[in-house]
């Protein structure tokens, strides 16, 4: 794609992480830059590719994707003109974790991490910019992270009374238990989920009062809860 540096300065500025910035050093940033174009079909990156570049959309749209357990590609996201992908990448080392692919033709301009490094010293917008960027994506990465457990502790509640509307008995004390209660990978295989997030979520209920285990051995404390978490 042929950009000059006035067309991608204006690309550069409708970028979140370059707002507010300086027109001498967008344009000094604008000359570190390149663009590139990709047709359609055509791959930015793969999954475990080597990270380090941002890429903003200057025209067409990408597809964020992942491939699932077994091997069907999904998309996580569409991206098109004044997003940016890949902008993590510039200061948290690691591989890609996702592909992103052309869905048609497209253009972007693309910066590597000594770029911004370079100007991050030279501008306090830009730093401040940085700071809301991280600030902003693990506010967005904890909320993932809460739903997906608030989630699946709705489904380990669903199964914990079906268990106890199974098998269960009374203790002295008039709560229901459970004497033999699936242990945390069986449950993990039947939810299609890891162990360690069942851990956690069973954790939380113990955390909130709900139940308490003792091996194998599940007590109901707050069964009105329990009741109230399952779907």
């Amino acid at each position: 794609m042929s950009l000059d540096r006035g067309r991608i300065v204006e690309v550069l500025r409708r970028c979140p992480l370059f707002a507010g910035l300086e027109d001498e050093h967008l344009l000094a940033l604008a000359g570190k830059s390149r663009a590139k174009t990709y047709d359609r079909d055509d791959h930015l990156f793969w999954t475990g590719d080597p990270g380090g570049t941002m890429y903003v959309i200057a025209s067409g749209r990408v597809s964020i994707e992942k491939q699932d357990s077994d091997d069907r590609v999904k998309t996580i996201s569409l991206r098109g003109p004044g997003e940016v992908i890949g902008e993590l990448s510039l200061f948290v080392d690691g591989s890609r974790t996702a592909d992103a692919r052309a869905i048609e033709s497209t253009g972007v301009v693309i910066v590597n991490s000594a770029q911004v490094d370079e100007f991050i010293d030279l501008s306090p917008r830009l730093a401040r910019n940085v700071i809301e960027l991280l600030a902003t994506k693990l506010a967005q990465s904890t909320e993932r992270y809460l739903e997906a457990s608030k989630k699946l502790i709705n489904r380990i509640a669903e199964l914990l009374v079906t268990e106890l509307r199974r098998t269960s008995q009374k203790d002295e004390q008039g709560r229901r238990i459970l004497a033999d209660c699936p242990s945390q990978q069986e449950i993990a295989d039947r939810l299609n989920c890891s162990r360690e997030h069942v851990n956690k979520a069973l954790r939380q209920l113990k955390d909130d009062g709900i139940i308490e285990t003792q091996g194998r051995r599940l007590v109901v404390i707050d069964a009105q809860a329990l009741k109230s978490l399952a779907p």
